[in-house]
């Protein structure tokens, strides 16, 4: 995309991958944190944040692949949803399995531990769906 002086706008495309790592790097940031001072708490809530939150973006990244590979191949027919429907499901999925760890390692202790985990089955159930969906994709396109 092109703006009306020339110069080139970042689609979201070449965001994808620096926005999927962030996390990463935020983490290794809050880890050097915790090993030059150990009683300093708020580093250590900061890294299992991210622990928890790094995948469910590396995910997002990998939604918004098979939505494109399938647009740029021109294959929606061995789709098995629709690809207006592909990467806005998994998407939708995805922000509710960012905010339900995110909520819970605030605090990891009681409730919080609970709504932890009920994220994380959360993304573990969402990915497996997203694998099943790849994969009958993938036998579709090869027959």
């Amino acid at each position: 995309m092109t703006t009306t002086s020339g110069n080139t706008i970042p689609q979201l495309e070449t965001l994808e991958v620096p926005i999927s790592l962030l996390p990463l790097i935020l983490y290794r940031f809050s880890r050097a944190l915790c090993c030059k001072d150990t009683s300093e708490l708020t580093a250590y809530c900061i890294q299992n944040v991210f622990i928890l939150l790094d995948p469910v973006l590396f995910a997002a990244s990998i939604y918004m692949t098979l939505g494109r590979l399938i647009r740029n191949f021109n294959a929606e027919k061995y789709s098995l949803i629709r690809i207006n429907w592909l990467s806005g499901t998994f998407m939708a999925s995805n922000v509710s399995s960012f905010l339900v760890p995110g909520t819970g390692a605030e605090s990891l202790a009681g409730t919080a531990m609970g709504i932890t985990i009920a994220g994380l089955v959360n993304q573990v159930v969402l990915f497996g769906i997203f694998i099943l969906v790849s994969v009958i994709f993938e036998k579709r396109m090869t027959r």
